[in-house]
C-alpha cells in the first residue's frame, strides 16, 4: 500500500510582499502577524487531504529551501511570517498534519542560516585534528544521513517552539543535498541554486584562472560561493532602512523592459565618466565607442546575472538550466554519491533516481537524460508560492511534491498563473512518462484529492486573487520606482 512519509514544499519566500504566504492588506502592506488567505485556505485543504494518503506514523515536511526571504525582506518580518507558515502547518486547534521534526534545506536566499552550521564542522574539525584538516574539510552534509544525525538549526527551532503546541519541534538541517533510498528508487533533494552559474560564479572565475579536469565537489561549491551566495542574496534584508530601496530595484529589473533600460542609463552614465577621464573623450566617435564597450561589459556581467532561471517566463526550464540541472546531477551529485559509497563500502543495487528540486518557482515534471546515470533521471520541480514578474501569463505556480514508503514520487499541482481570469485546478502529476505506470501513489493522491473538491476550489479561487493582488504590488512598485525628467516624462 502506497502511504505518503514525506511532503516537500519550497520557495515560501516568507517575508517578501510577492509571496502569497505574507498577508497583505488591500495597499499591500505586509502584515507578518497574520496568516494570509491563501496559507488559511491551504490548512484547511490539508487537513482533509493529507490524513487520507498518510497513517499513524505522520510525514515528515522537508522544506527545500527559500523559505525565508532574507534578501529583501526585514529579517523581522521574514521571521514572524515564516511562523504564520508553521502555524498554518501545524494548527494548534486541528489535526495534527506532520511529525515535529522537519527537516530544512537552506536555498539562497536563506543561505545565512548554513553559516553557524558550516562554522561548527569547522571547529569539530579544528579541535580533532589541531587546524591540519583544511584539505579533508567538507563543510556540507551526507547525501543519505539519518534525520537524527543532522545538526538542529537553533534559529528556526526556537522560532518552532515558541509556538503553540510546538515545544518538542525541531529543525534539522541538511544542505545542500539530502536523499533517500527505497527498495526500487532513490530519492535526492536540493534547493536548485547549484544549477546556475550565477550561484557558483566564484568557482567559475577560479577555474577560468587554472582550467583543470577534475570534478567539482559539493563542498567546493560551498567553500567557493558560500560567502557569494549570503553577500548577494541572505543577507541584504539586514540592511533595515535600506530594504525598501533595494526592493524598488528588485521590483524594476523583473520587467524586461525596466532592466533593459535600467542597464542602459547605468552604461550611459559610466560611459560619461570614462569619457570625461581619457584623452579625446570629447569626440562623438571616442564617447561612441566608450558607450558600446561599457555596455557591453555591463551585459556580460550584471545583465547576465540578471538573467536567472525564475526570470525566464515562458519556458519551465531554459536551455541554459536544464544545462546547469544535466551538470549537476553528473558532476557534483555524482561524485558526492561516490565518494560516500567508498568510504562506507556499501553496495547497494543502483535503483532510479529521481531528483526533487524548487528554486526556479516554476514547476514541473519530466524525465532527463544524465550520462553518468543507466536510466533517464525523474526530475521534480517544487515551484515556488511567489509572483516574479507583473503579470499573470507566465509558467509560476506551485507544487507539492510527495513521497510514499517506496520512493514513489508525485506532484500535487497546487496553483499556477489563472488563465484568461479562470484558476488553474489542483491536479496530480507524475512525470508523465512510463514511469508512471508502476506508481502507485498517483492513484492515491487522485483519490483523496476527489474526497473534498470543496476544500480545494477554495483554495484555488483564493489563491487567483491574491495572485491579482500581488500584480498590483508588483506594477505599482515598477510604476513608483521610475524616476522623472525635469519636463515630466518618465526615463523608464
Amino acid at each position: 500500500m502506497s502511504r505518503v512519509r514525506y511532503v516537500c514544499l519550497s520557495d515560501f519566500h516568507a517575508g517578501s510582499i510577492y509571496s502569497l504566504l505574507t498577508h497583505l492588506d488591500p495597499s499591500g502592506r505586509p502584515l507578518p502577524d497574520n496568516k494570509s488567505p491563501t496559507l488559511k485556505a491551504l490548512s484547511a485543504a490539508l487537513q482533509d487531504f493529507l490524513p487520507q494518503v498518510s497513517d499513524a506514523e505522520l510525514p515528515t515536511l522537508i522544506l527545500l529551501g527559500d523559505m525565508l526571504d532574507m534578501a529583501i525582506s526585514r529579517r523581522s518580518t521574514a521571521m514572524s511570517v515564516f511562523q504564520r507558515c508553521i502555524e498554518g502547518l501545524f494548527p494548534e486547534d486541528g489535526r495534527q498534519l506532520f511529525s515535529k521534526r522537519i527537516i530544512f534545506l537552506p536555498g539562497n536566499h536563506d543561505h545565512l542560516l548554513w553559516q553557524p552550521m558550516s562554522e561548527r564542522i569547522d571547529l569539530a574539525f579544528d579541535v580533532v585534528n589541531g587546524n591540519r584538516a583544511e584539505a579533508k574539510l567538507k563543510p556540507v552534509t551526507s547525501v543519505f544521513e539519518k534525520p537524527d544525525r543532522l545538526d538542529k538549526s537553533e534559529l528556526l527551532t526556537k522560532l518552532c517552539q515558541s509556538l503553540p503546541g510546538m515545544q518538542s519541534a525541531e529543525v534539522r538541517m541538511a544542505y545542500p543535498n539530502w536523499g533517500i533510498r527505497g527498495s526500487t528508487s532513490t530519492v535526492i533533494m536540493h534547493h536548485g541554486h547549484f544549477i546556475e552559474e550565477a550561484y557558483r560564479l566564484i568557482t567559475l572565475i577560479r577555474r577560468r584562472l587554472r582550467p583543470t579536469d577534475k570534478p567539482i565537489t559539493v563542498a567546493e561549491l560551498e567553500v567557493e560561493n558560500g560567502s557569494w551566495i549570503d553577500f548577494g542574496w541572505s543577507t541584504l534584508g539586514a540592511a533595515g532602512g535600506i530594504a525598501h530601496k533595494l526592493g524598488s530595484l528588485h521590483s524594476i529589473l523583473q520587467s524586461e523592459r525596466g532592466s533593459e533600460d535600467f542597464l542602459g542609463r547605468l552604461s550611459s552614465l559610466l560611459a560619461r565618466g570614462i569619457s570625461a577621464g581619457i584623452p579625446f573623450g570629447a569626440e562623438p566617435k571616442v564617447q561612441r565607442s566608450v558607450a558600446m564597450a561599457t555596455k557591453a561589459t555591463l551585459n556580460t556581467t550584471l545583465g547576465q546575472m540578471m538573467e536567472l532561471e525564475r526570470l525566464s517566463f515562458l519556458d519551465v526550464l531554459s536551455p541554459s538550466g536544464l544545462k546547469g540541472l544535466r551538470w549537476y546531477l553528473d558532476e557534483p551529485l555524482t561524485a558526492q554519491i561516490n565518494d560516500e559509497r567508498e568510504i562506507s563500502g556499501d553496495r547497494v543495487r543502483e535503483t532510479p533516481l529521481t531528483f526533487i528540486f524548487g528554486h526556479t518557482h516554476k514547476p514541473f515534471e519530466d524525465e532527463i537524460v544524465a550520462d553518468k546515470f543507466p536510466e533517464p533521471v525523474r526530475v521534480f520541480n517544487s515551484g515556488g508560492w511567489v509572483l516574479d514578474e507583473p503579470r499573470l501569463d507566465t509558467v509560476q505556480g506551485a507544487s507539492m511534491v510527495l513521497i510514499d514508503e517506496h520512493c514513489n514520487v508525485a506532484s500535487v499541482r497546487l496553483f499556477g498563473c489563472p488563465i484568461n481570469g479562470v484558476p488553474t485546478p489542483i491536479e496530480v502529476r507524475g512525470t508523465g512518462r512510463f514511469s508512471d505506470i508502476e506508481n502507485p501513489l498517483i492513484g492515491k493522491l487522485q483519490d483523496a484529492l476527489g474526497e473534498s473538491p470543496s476544500r480545494w476550489q477554495d483554495f484555488t479561487g483564493i489563491a487567483a486573487a491574491e495572485l491579482e493582488l500581488r500584480r498590483r504590488v508588483i506594477a505599482e512598485d515598477v510604476i513608483g520606482s521610475e524616476q522623472l525628467a525635469p519636463d515630466g516624462t518618465r526615463l523608464l
